[in-house]
């Protein structure tokens, strides 16, 4: 076995090593350059040229700025960052291949330079071969925006973070590589280990996740990918993360703990990769492993996420809690034998491996015990209402008349959600009513069945509550009434107590922040499915928000079903962009945002649930007129924006 150390000179031996390892990756930076180049600054100068032909040949004015950054959003996440792990994955290959191979690992281990020198320098150079193509594309970038004349401060932000985040997380990917470098014994167990880790891992929690909401009840099946367990040890798969989620802007990706727990763990892997290389053995180029922990680890994740996947799709497909634990123990032996037979090149040490193997099922029996015995008492956590700042409440099976549940403010293109409006209750009085619909739906589930069973894979979530506590923390419980509401008066007795209440009723409803500006026109379809388009003047629109908002609280029973369903007419309202008055409730509902606004309002019908504003309708014989064509119509209402004092009334014959 060679020496580990041969020089005192760290500093000289490490650019010496970061020199010559960058001398050999030069060809390398220039093809990744030119592939950069074609996918971010030709991608811009194509949407620029063709946003300025359309804008010459139509006369459709584009805005260019907007085009630049939407192609940007787009490139960023399928290109930049593709090219930049890419380049990752073969870097790693080239600049650590040497250790797996046991003349140049005798080579480079005979040369008078330090372990740490000689891993140190290839990181080091391997850094600036990232950082080469990322820096020079971006400015390229920058002077196709500045050619084109867009507004740089309108993304500038944007560009600088998304160009620290893609450096970054290439960094992050490539430390991750050089651990499992240190840790494999040959090129071929270390590519197998970063693939499998950063798809297998991910896998795994999304699983997990969904098998623990299929069994507890009132866990929420919403995926936060801001959380850090769902990429925690997957670099590749959490670079994509921001800017799939549209961009790296504070209102869509802000999550300042992923971001440290990267710093962090960049940090741990290249101080890990450095240490165990000091104390790797040359003698371990070419066998299984150098360290065996990532083996077990890598091996332990593959055959929980294929256990699962086999669990749930045999379930789903079956039907039967048998079937589930058929499903995971096929599956999960399969990804076992296979793991072992790729690691270990054969079977030779299966049947020892099976010891692995039992620690898996020990982990799973643990895992299915804790969810059906309720999660430690997180099926029967109530929040005390004297705890309680507000609660959000999403029911969606109510069969009302015209249920609110919250809606979406947004940007004057209609493109981007400025602000979700959830339906909210606050009064003391009101939010007893929810823990006490919530306390109902965990009794009568638990009466149902305890220890719990996984439920089918139909499973869905028609009662959401989410409690804001007065300490800031936040309870999410999320149910399917389906479970318990067949024939069941004592909840619809607590589901009226809650939603026939003015709060209820009134929070979250866009109708009780529209106003007559707001409105551009309005559409009522008759019971003949003939659809009436109409732009009244501005008293007889607030006449018509009067009514509805009347009937809405009037209301005795908001669960009872349609009424003379056969005789309703259908209303809609196209909204147009405005800006809110400042110090308005609107306002304060989009904070710093400066745009104009849209109100996304959801078509409600007008019924005998609706009388006041169904004798309105037909005090102004809205809904009667002569036919024309829906062109005509189409043109009409695009002229008539500004209302006369009478409706201009145009019926459009289906």
């Amino acid at each position: 076995m060679t020496s580990k150390t041969s020089s005192n000179n760290l500093r000289g031996e490490l650019i010496q090593t970061f020199l010559w390892e960058l001398r050999h990756r030069f060809g390398l930076i220039a093809l990744f350059c030119g592939l950069h180049f074609v996918t971010l600054p030709l991608v811009e100068i194509l949407a620029m040229n063709n946003a300025q032909r359309i804008n010459m040949e139509s006369g459709y004015v584009i805005d260019m700025s907007q085009r630049f950054l939407n192609a940007l959003k787009v490139v960023l996440p399928l290109c930049t960052a593709s090219l930049s792990l890419l380049m990752v994955l073969i870097l790693s290959v080239l600049a650590f291949q040497y250790m797996h191979q046991k003349r140049s690992v005798d080579l480079f281990h005979s040369l008078p330079v330090s372990r740490s020198a000689l891993l140190g320098g290839r990181v080091l150079s391997c850094f600036v071969a990232l950082l080469i193509p990322l820096v020079l594309n971006f400015a390229l970038t920058l002077v196709v925006a500045a050619v084109y004349q867009v507004a740089l401060s309108e993304f500038m932000g944007f560009f600088l973070t998304s160009l620290g985040w893609v450096f970054l997380m290439a960094c992050a990917s490539f430390f991750f590589c050089s651990f499992m470098a240190v840790c494999s014994g040959t090129t071929f167990d270390m590519v197998i280990s970063i693939v499998v880790v950063n798809i297998t891992y991910p896998l795994m929690i999304l699983l997990g996740r969904a098998t623990a909401g299929m069994i507890i009840p009132g866990m929420s099946m919403d995926l936060d990918f801001q959380s850090i367990p769902y990429t925690a040890l997957s670099p590749f798969v959490a670079s994509y993360l921001p800017l799939i989620y549209g961009s790296l802007e504070a209102d869509t990706f802000s999550s300042v703990a992923f971001l440290i727990w990267w710093l962090i763990l960049s940090i741990v892997m290249i101080v890990s990769a450095l240490y165990l290389y000091r104390s790797r053995k040359s003698e371990c180029a070419e066998s299984n492993y150098a360290f065996p922990i990532p083996k077990t680890l890598i091996r332990f994740v593959a055959t929980t996420a294929a256990g699962l996947a086999g669990a749930l799709i045999f379930h789903s497909t079956f039907g039967s809690t048998t079937s589930f634990f058929v499903g995971l123990f096929v599956a999960s032996i399969i990804a076992h034998i296979i793991a072992e037979a790729v690691y270990g090149r054969g079977f030779k040490g299966l049947k020892k491996s099976f010891a692995y193997y039992g620690i898996f099922l020990v982990a799973f029996a643990a895992f299915y015990g804790i969810c059906v015995t309720g999660a430690f008492g997180y099926d029967t956590k109530i929040p005390k209402a004297e705890g309680v700042s507000y609660v959000e409440t999403r029911l969606t099976n109510i069969g009302g008349s015209y249920p609110s549940n919250g809606f979406s403010i947004m940007d004057e293109k209609n493109s981007r959600q400025i602000a979700w409006v959830p339906q909210t209750v606050r009064e003391a009085e009101n939010v007893e009513k929810v823990t006490a619909l919530h306390t109902l739906l965990v009794d009568e589930i638990r009466s149902k069945g305890y220890p719990y069973q996984i439920q089918g894979s139909s499973f869905y979530s028609d009662v959401q509550l989410t409690y804001h506590m007065k300490d800031g923390s936040v309870v999410k419980r999320y149910f399917s009434s389906d479970l318990i509401s067949q024939n069941n008066s004592r909840y619809d007795e607590a589901l009226k107590k809650v939603v026939n209440t003015n709060e209820f009723k009134v929070s979250g409803n866009a109708l009780y922040y529209l106003t007559p500006e707001m409105i551009e026109s309005i559409q009522l379809y008759g019971s003949n499915n003939d659809e009436h388009v109409l732009v009244p003047d501005r008293e007889k629109l607030q006449e018509l928000i009067d009514a509805i908002k009347l009937d809405i609280q009037q209301s005795p029973d908001y669960t009872n079903s349609y009424k003379n369903g056969d005789n309703q007419m259908w209303l809609d309202f196209r909204t147009r962009a405005v800006t809110p008055a400042p110090g308005s409730e609107l306002q304060k509902l989009v904070g710093d945002y400066k745009g104009k606004i849209i109100l996304s309002l959801s078509g409600m019908p007008i019924n005998d649930d609706f009388p006041h504003a169904k004798a309105l309708i037909e005090k102004y014989g809205w809904t009667k007129g002569t036919s024309v064509t829906a062109t005509a119509a189409s043109g009409l209402h695009t002229a008539t924006t500004a209302a006369a004092e009478s409706a201009i009334r145009l019926t459009v014959a289906n």
